[in-house]
């Protein structure tokens, strides 16, 4: 099987064709080359018809992906739901007269019957009778009802139920839409069936279809004088006939609508095999609506699940629902996912897509007994399936509800929910797989044990990826390693050839800010774990001092609640304890005895270390994980003389307990362990500080119990251009070496040719030539060969002088020699240079023209790209300008010398050089602009096709604004990320509330002011926003001025300083004293002390200089002085009977 390591971009159109076909008519489908089309819908009143030649306009629109796989064909592998959703963009709706079709080719079951599918936000229909069929792939078109479709983006799913152990393949899916073509007469009135013809398989048969026309959704309709119920317009139904007597019987449909009138026609069956799978027809779930005017709040409940809506979360009038949702009608779960819903195995809150103006609280009730082993329910999220991602992703959690087994979620949108737990591997990498095994009796599979490879897929990162997981024997209490050959595009090219890796999980030093300085006195490095950094980092402020003994680490956004200590007190000696939530240690450069590992680190030459790679993992109950390696000297070169030095791991132990190691082993076997020939794009860095050198390839991977070989893998490799290895085989073979399956890769090169050789030059060399134009330097004495003409490829005219000299002194001994001298020298030059022709692309058409200089300015001859390029085109004006490239240098020389017999001397020059007139884009628009003496002149395109320079760039494709700030614009985020990472990070707000304990009328005086931070590392911080301050009577918020309510950053002024007009307030009101972060929380510390004093207390046994039993007054309220920290009422009860005297204290 091979995988070609390519994207494919599919677009989403309308695409019109003209079609020609025969009215609806019973015809048998034909064989045509294993391809067939399953008949079309018919009725009585069109029989007539059916020899009729019809020409209609079809509108083709086709899905967003050209094939799907339904289901994995195994009860041991997760299905990908990214390929089961498909989405179909209409231009246009179809009308009532239109006839619409859901056609694709289908492979591996019988016809479209055994399809269980659904449309945007319709129950799933089909799936019932199965019969697989593997060796045809077959036309499949079902009629639809244009009532489902809508304008945009249409989803359609297939699904298949869990644990089946079978799939099947969607290509090439569209949507048809037939124009004009069906319902003109009878006001569109017809029962569509989309069996034609029935097939009964022994005494059942299937149907499906629809109603067409009005009031189509309170007709009734009949199969065989029985009533059958309608979703909407749509029904199945399953047909039982244990007395058929032959296949010229029919099957008799009856629809009774509204006003009595009656539409009817008999469809002919046909007896079919047996099926492989058949299955009754599931029950409609319950669904609960209600109508929900603008801006008011309301509640909706359904068994299982919940819904409330906040005032002023929805601003549209509509109609809310839940509906419960089958096995059918759920997508995949991502393979790490478990489903923990109660009462139904998912939800459907509706209308789709809906977007609220303020979070809505959803909630689910879960199951406690479908919870898995070492997990509880603090660990169940709810998610919600995205369709266009085509995952389940998380929704914002407000709190667990555990009296009643329910999880409340907050959400902005609606769309299908479920309680999930994500199950997560021993490793703390941030990749892991973890099969999900199900040990059942169950028909032989040829595919079992295959691990099938998908095609590489984009993530958001812009990347493709791939995995291939390692089959290995199942550990003790789940404990064995987890272990993946992966592909990544970018992922550079390691010991698995360009782009492949297997990773065994390290904790390393970040570069991207440079070599590390391993300080032995300050914590110089910042340190990374699986991809991920963590905190605190030393490259954001000053460093801080070595700590002598533990320091603990935290990853920058938690999730697995891990708990990561560093050993050790120095860059030479730290190793690191990862211990996870369930209390699974995971020990890095160091072991469980509590020592570091010098083979499980890699070093400098000064013996600092650089990554620690994971050496053994242990769980509570002694079981562990054994990792060896081996450190290789290479230089990487031939016959290179100064080494590097790389790490490689050589061995996996598992199965182990106490102090016995495990009897599970995987072995890692390079290409100098089998004497194969080294590979030849040995890989050099020095990021860490010293020289590492990835020279060797991995070839093999045999997995043993005790010694004796269970598996074993085999990697091969092919050259690829510039003498890249690239991964071309990955073979499985059984425990005597007997291959079992392999996967071929294949990989698109835009280097060489067909002959597989490199040619990045044509054979024929084509000598280019231009017009002379007459541009010449002007030379005052040219001489043979050096003239004035100038170079296609560039040309400048310059002029210069200079002087110099030599003062020195000495002795009359020879007069004709400088010995027994000594002295000075100077000198100083200028120079100027303007240029004459340069080779640039003027004109934004992305070849290099010809730009020279005249007498009266500046002219181009375009590159036409001609095909024997020996010419340019005609000459045009440059506008405006007249110069495109001027500079002038000086230097001057000053130094001694001196002439004893020896000569000695020394001299030192200084230059300046400074160009005043230049090329550059300056606005990014593609145009080269020029910078003339300080100035910008903005190149564009005139009307007339030629370039011109203005000093303004509003003419230019890309303006620049004088003095405007920085467009938002240039970073673009994604508003529902945005939306979820600030629900993930909240910015909590700080609130003081006063109670009033009295009646009456009081002033509130409530001065606010920012602290200023003056440590170095504030001073540093620039992206802090200030706060926002806020004041509110119970729902009632005071309206404060924007200079006053607002604190900007660096605003250290008093705010807020005149006392607020007096107001009323009863026994009960709150006083509410808000402070929020704006968007980002850093240096928002502010001093508030709010202080309210009674002007009138309404309670007329109160005296106005009267304390409370603290000594305070009670008509006057400071926070400084009379918070409290809570306000309890408790009732006490007397121990025994007795009197008790109360006294006031002193």
């Amino acid at each position: 099987m091979k995988t070609v390591l390519s994207l494919s971009a599919i677009l989403i159109f309308g695409q019109l064709v003209s079609s020609s076909e025969k009215s609806r008519h019973f015809a048998q489908p034909s064989d045509q080359s294993n391809r067939e089309e399953s008949a079309g819908p018919s009725t009585s009143s069109q029989l007539a018809e059916s020899e009729k030649q019809t020409s209609k306009t079809v509108q083709v629109y086709t899905a967003d992906i050209q094939a799907g796989i339904i289901g994995s064909g195994s009860v041991s592998v997760s299905d990908d739901p990214f390929d089961n959703v498909f989405h179909v963009v209409l231009n246009n709706l179809p009308d009532g007269n239109d006839k619409v079709w859901l056609q694709y080719e289908l492979s591996g079951l019988q016809d479209h019957t055994a399809v269980s599918r659904s449309i945007n936000d319709r129950l799933s229909v089909g799936g019932y009778f199965v019969q697989p069929d593997a060796q045809n792939c077959t036309l499949q078109r079902e009629q639809i009802s244009p009532s489902w479709l809508k304008k945009g983006d249409n989803v359609i799913r297939f699904t298949l139920p869990a644990n089946i152990g079978y799939s099947y393949k969607v290509y090439d899916l569209s949507i048809c839409v037939e124009k004009n073509g069906a319902y003109e007469a009878s006001r569109g009135r017809d029962i569509i069936l989309n069996q034609r013809p029935v097939i009964f398989y022994g005494d059942r048969a299937y149907l499906q279809g629809f109603l067409t026309g009005e009031d189509a959704d309170r007709a009734r309709l009949f199969i065989e004088g029985l009533p059958v119920e309608l979703n909407g317009e749509e029904f199945e139904y399953i047909l039982e006939r244990p007395d058929m007597s032959g296949p010229g019987e029919t099957v008799h449909l009856k629809a009774i609508f509204p006003d009595d009138q009656v539409v009817s026609f008999q469809a002919p069956i046909v007896r079919g095999e047996t099926t492989a799978l058949n299955m009754p027809i599931a029950p409609k779930p319950p669904a609960v609506y209600k109508t929900i005017h603008s801006g008011e709040s309301t509640e909706l409940t359904l068994s299982g699940a919940g819904l409330e809506v906040p005032e002023g979360a929805m601003m549209t009038a509509g109609t809310l629902s839940i509906t419960a949702l089958r096995e059918q009608d759920l997508p995949p779960l991502n393979p790490d996912m478990v489903n923990v819903t109660r009462t139904h195995r998912a939800y459907r809150f509706l209308p789709h897509g809906a977007q609220f103006d303020k979070p809505v609280n959803i909630r689910l009730d879960y199951d406690a007994a479908l919870i898995p082993q070492g997990y509880t329910p603090k660990d169940i999220r709810t998610f919600y399936f995205d369709e266009v991602r085509r995952a389940w992703l998380e929704v914002s959690r407000d709190s667990v509800d555990v009296c009643r087994e329910a999880i409340v979620s907050s959400t902005t949108h609606f769309t299908d929910f479920i309680n999930g737990i994500i199950k997560v591997p021993e490793s703390p990498e941030t990749q892991g797989y973890k099969p999900t095994e199900i040990k059942d009796l169950k028909a032989p599979d040829p595919s079992a044990g295959i691990n099938m490879i998908a095609a590489p897929t984009a993530n958001q990162m812009g990347t493709a990826n791939l995995q291939f997981p390692l089959k290995l024997p199942a550990g003790r209490k789940g404990l064995q390693p987890q272990l993946a050959i992966q592909y990544n595009s970018e992922g550079g090219n390691g010991w698995l050839g360009m782009g492949w890796d297997l990773n065994v999980p390290s904790i390393g030093i970040e570069t991207r800010w440079g070599v590390p300085v391993y300080n032995p006195d300050l914590e110089t490095e910042t340190y990374v774990m699986g991809g991920e950094m963590l905190t605190p980092v030393a490259h954001r402020a000053a460093p801080v001092a070595r700590s002598s003994g533990d320091k603990q680490f935290y990853p920058r956004i938690e999730g697995g609640f891990s708990k990561i200590i560093r050993h050790g007190d120095n860059p030479g000696n730290y190793w690191w304890e990862v211990i996870s939530k369930d209390g699974t240690r995971s020990y890095y450069g160091g072991s469980s005895s509590g020592s570091p590992v010098d083979s499980a680190v890699i070093k400098d030459d000064d013996g600092n270390i650089a990554q620690w790679y994971l050496r053994e993992v242990r769980d509570l109950n002694g079981n562990f994980i054994l990792y060896r390696y081996t450190t290789v000297q290479s230089a990487g070169i031939p016959g290179g003389t100064e080494f590097g030095r790389q790490l490689y791991i050589r061995e996996i132990t598992y199965t182990g307990h106490g102090s016995k190691e495990g009897k599970y082993a995987v072995r890692f076997l390079r290409d100098r362990d089998i004497d194969d020939p080294l590979r030849l794009d040995a890989q050099i860095s020095g990021r860490l500080g010293f020289k590492q050198v990835t020279a060797d390839l991995l070839r093999r991977i045999d997995i043993t119990f005790d010694q004796l070989p269970v598996r074993s893998y085999e990697l091969l490799y092919e050259e690829g251009a510039f003498y890249k290895t690239l991964l071309s085989l990955i073979i499985e073979q059984d425990n005597e070496k007997t291959e079992f399956y392999r996967h071929g890769f294949e990989y698109y090169d835009l280097v060489r040719g067909n002959n597989g050789d490199y040619s990045p030059y044509e054979s024929n060399s084509t000598e280019w030539t231009a017009q002379a134009d007459g541009v010449e330097a002007g030379m005052i004495n040219p001489v043979p060969g050096f003239g004035g003409e100038m170079s296609l490829l560039g040309g400048s005219e310059s002029s210069n002088y200079g002087f110099g000299g030599t003062l020195t002194i000495g002795l009359p001994v020879k007069c004709s020699s400088k010995d027994f001298s000594a002295g000075v020298n100077f000198g100083y030059s200028d120079s100027e240079s303007a240029g004459l022709v340069a080779f640039v692309d003027i004109d934004g058409d992305d070849l290099p023209d010809k730009v020279f200089k005249e007498s009266n300015g500046l002219s181009y001859r375009p590159n036409p790209l001609a095909g024997n390029g020996t010419a340019f085109g005609e000459k045009r004006p440059i506008l405006n300008i007249s110069q495109f490239s001027e500079s002038a240098s000086s230097s001057y020389s000053i130094g001694f010398e001196a002439s004893f017999h020896i000569f000695a001397g020394r001299t030192t020059t200084k230059s300046k050089t400074k160009t005043d007139v230049y090329f550059s884009d300056f606005n990014g628009d593609g145009l080269l602009d020029v910078a003339i003496r300080g100035k910008v002149w903005f190149n564009h395109i005139n009307a007339q096709g030629f370039p011109e320079f203005t000093t303004n760039s509003a003419d230019t494709p890309n303006r620049i604004i004088p003095g405007a700030p920085l467009s938002n614009d240039i970073l673009t985020f994604d508003p529902e990320e945005q939306e979820a990472l600030i629900d993930e990070n909240p910015l909590h707000d700080m609130v003081r509330v006063w109670r009033p304990p009295f009646s009456g009328k009081v002033t509130i005086r409530a001065p606010v002011k920012l602290l200023e931070d003056t440590s170095p590392a504030a001073q540093q911080y620039i992206t802090n926003d200030g706060v926002s301050v806020k004041i509110q009577h119970n729902d009632h918020e005071f309206i404060l001025p924007p200079d006053q309510s607002r604190i900007l950053r660096n605003n250290y002024e008093e705010r807020l300083s005149a006392p607020f007009p007096s107001m009323v307030v009863d026994t009960g009101d709150l006083i509410f004293f808000r402070l929020q972060s704006v968007f980002n929380g850093a240096l928002d510390q502010v001093t508030w002390d709010p202080e309210i004093n009674y002007d009138t207390i309404y309670a007329p046994n109160v005296l106005p200089d009267e304390k409370d039993a603290n000594g305070m007054l009670v008509h006057r309220y400071k926070a400084s002085e009379d918070f409290i920290l809570s306000e309890l009422h408790k009732q006490s009860r007397c121990p025994i009977k007795g009197k008790s005297e109360l006294k006031e204290g002193s």
